[in-house]
């Protein structure tokens, strides 16, 4: 028996990783079922700060199982016979597993809230595409490409491997290089992505959004406004194009009450007013959303109205003639 597990692959296999993975996000998105359905007025009251009572639910899941206190195995590892060592193919300490979590999790939960290009500073301007899209990318890559060691991101920055628990220790080598050239060459397009975007008239541009938005939040009822100015392109099967001009505005409320669309007018006759650039497109496009995202769980209800305009000027002039 001792001779067979010489033979079998120390490393854990990226499919049966992936199963352990589909285990536990069950076993947490379980467990924000339950929580949303107990205190659902209170995450739609926090708005995007329900990701991070997710966020925290599952860094004490993961860095407690996956350290020495849950012998290196969440419950979808223990199901599948993997778990979380070091080099010398010893369960890890929960600082370390700690570590590892939050390598992997913070890019996901970034990506999960929407930062207010108001308040932004300018270092997290630069470091918000390297964090989100350079994170995710190597963690993806990794796990896709990384065929040797079979570690991503967050194993490599904690020295941690995930292996078969009834096989022997094995020398495995070391990550490809090219691995590693390809995730920095992306990572340096990332830092220097903000040079390539911003200039004057996209930043005046964002100005005059912000100010829309800050506008919109005046009505009662609604927790938070996301007004976009962009253009939609449909192609049909003879080759031609249609270009479609909008502003949108995704509007998160208070009430469950998307079915209101006085409401959604109102947003759109409060954006032609103070956007002026609006009167310049095809549609004015308002979503109504109810609802939340604790980041391991969510449930939203949505209706989009859609408004011309012209109509729109019409319909307040009207109002203030009389």
């Amino acid at each position: 028996m001792k001779e067979d597990n010489k033979n079998k692959r120390w490393i854990a296999s990226f499919w049966r990783r992936i199963a352990a993975f589909l285990v536990d996000i069950t076993i947490l998105g379980t467990s924000g079922f339950c929580l949303g359905f107990m205190f659902q007025d209170f995450f739609v009251q926090i708005g995007n700060w329900g990701n991070l009572i997710g966020f925290s639910i599952a860094l004490l899941y993961y860095s407690i199982l996956n350290s020495s206190f849950g012998h290196g195995q969440t419950l979808g590892k223990k199901l599948f016979k993997i778990k979380v060592v070091d080099c010398n193919n010893n369960t890890i300490s929960i600082i370390k597993s700690c570590s590892r979590y939050l390598v992997l999790y913070i890019p996901v939960y970034l990506n999960g809230v929407q930062p207010s290009g108001n308040i932004t500073p300018m270092l997290l301007e630069y470091l918000y595409p390297l964090i989100i899209f350079g994170g995710l990318f190597s963690t993806y890559y990794l796990y896709l490409f990384n065929r040797i060691t079979r570690q991503s991101l967050h194993d490599l920055a904690v020295g941690t491997y995930v292996v078969n628990i009834n096989n022997e220790q094995q020398d495995i080598g070391k990550v490809w290089r090219p691995h590693l050239v390809v995730i920095s060459l992306f990572c340096a397009a990332m830092l220097s992505l903000p040079l390539l975007l911003p200039d004057n008239d996209q930043a005046e541009l964002l100005t005059k959004l912000g100010t829309t938005q800050d506008a919109v939040m005046e009505i009662p009822s609604l927790l938070s406004v996301n007004v976009t100015d962009g253009e939609t392109v449909f192609r049909t099967t003879e080759g031609e194009t249609t270009n479609t001009t909008y502003v949108a505005a995704d509007v998160h409320l208070l009430k469950n009450i998307v079915d209101d669309e006085e409401l959604a007018r109102h947003i759109a006759e409060v954006i032609v007013h103070n956007y002026e650039l609006s009167l310049e497109k095809d549609v004015i496009k308002v979503q109504l959303i109810y609802g939340y995202d604790t980041g391991i769980f969510s449930s939203w209800n949505k209706q989009e109205y859609y408004f011309e305009p012209l109509e729109l000027t019409s319909s307040l002039l009207s109002k203030h003639e009389k």
